[in-house]
């Protein structure tokens, strides 16, 4: 079991609710980045030093190219590469996707604390990771979002090793239901994805895979996100 840090503030209940409206702030226009992405846990190529990429470019707007038919409406948070930067090159950050009230309500927060809670469970279908990200305003905690990834494929670890040497997380919250970015937030990568990729080759080994379809459907059958938490 891997946890990275820093662990986050312990919370009665992990159901999410649609929070108050706020205000719209007014702001100076930003300029529009139109970002080329592609699923996270492609590229496989190393780099031992960190990289340095802070988004030191002002306020903008970050445009990702449309939703597929069968993924809109949907409800929890990806990994994906793409530049941000052409002088940092390509990076992976996460985006997080829910309905128009809880995106807005999100976004309207304008900054947050992000905490991510990774394991591995083992099920009769094999080992299966879990990334669990919970955003809290200030000490108030707001909502939860689960990744599950197998890793068994090689695809995984080279996606948690590339995070780890990144020097920033960068994440995007998008209104999957009206299909469009609503904001950029970026943290220092403080979150130990390096040590879940090291823990995942120990545990691993010449283990023979699992089924990871029916390792996801059990694990969520027998673990709530306040479970998650808890290991």
């Amino acid at each position: 079991m891997a946890s990275t840090a820093p662990n986050a503030p312990s919370s009665k209940s992990t159901t999410k609710w649609p929070r108050q409206s706020e205000p719209e702030s007014h702001t100076k226009p930003a300029s529009t980045h139109r970002l080329q992405t592609r699923n996270a846990a492609i590229r496989q190529e190393g780099n031992p030093m960190l990289k340095n990429n802070k988004w030191t470019h002002g306020k903008g707007k970050f445009v990702l190219p449309p939703l597929r038919k069968e993924d809109l409406g949907l409800v929890g948070c990806r990994f994906h590469e793409g530049n941000f930067d052409p002088s940092v090159g390509p990076e992976f950050f996460l985006t997080i996707f829910d309905n128009h009230e809880n995106s807005e309500a999100l976004a309207k927060l304008g900054s947050f604390r992000l905490f991510c809670k990774g394991g591995m469970v083992r099920t009769d279908h094999g080992i299966i990771v879990f990334l669990l990200f919970s955003i809290y305003d200030q000490s108030e905690y707001d909502s939860s979002y689960e990744l599950f990834l197998n890793p068994y494929e090689m695809e995984t670890i080279c996606l948690l090793s590339s995070l780890g040497q990144q020097t920033h997380l960068k994440v995007i919250l998008y209104d999957s239901e009206e299909d469009h970015t609503r904001s950029m937030i970026e943290f220092e990568n403080v979150y130990d994805f390096s040590d879940i990729a090291g823990k995942i080759v120990q545990l691993i080994g010449h283990e023979k895979p699992g089924d990871f379809q029916k390792a996801q459907q059990e694990l969520m059958t027998l673990y709530t996100i306040e479970d998650l938490l808890k290991l």
